[in-house]
């Protein structure tokens, strides 16, 4: 991690502890052990609940454009097809 990732960390950190925020939290393990987990939680209301849809949005589109050979994988996620999807990545990686 760099600076600028620590920082950010405890700036959330700070957020967290006073606990006037909505927050999510996404895992997704290595190699699908165990599946994805996700949790919203905090007390705020349906304007802070719309940001956050909203930054959600933004993050997933500037994934997309970040690493373009995962948008090939997405169908085969969408269709709950995991296994198709290791099997495209093994396929790529050998060449």
């Amino acid at each position: 991690m760099n600076y600028r990732e620590l920082q950010e960390m405890e700036r959330i950190k700070k957020l967290k502890e006073q606990k006037k925020c909505m927050c999510c939290e996404v895992v997704v393990p290595e190699k699908f052990e165990g599946g994805p987990v996700s949790v919203i939680y905090g007390e705020c209301g349906d304007i802070e609940m719309a940001m956050l849809i909203h930054t959600l949005e933004e993050i997933a589109e500037s994934l997309k454009k970040g690493f373009p050979e995962a948008r090939e994988l997405l169908p085969f996620i969408s269709k709950g097809n995991i296994k198709e999807a290791y099997k495209k990545v093994e396929k790529i990686s050998r060449f």
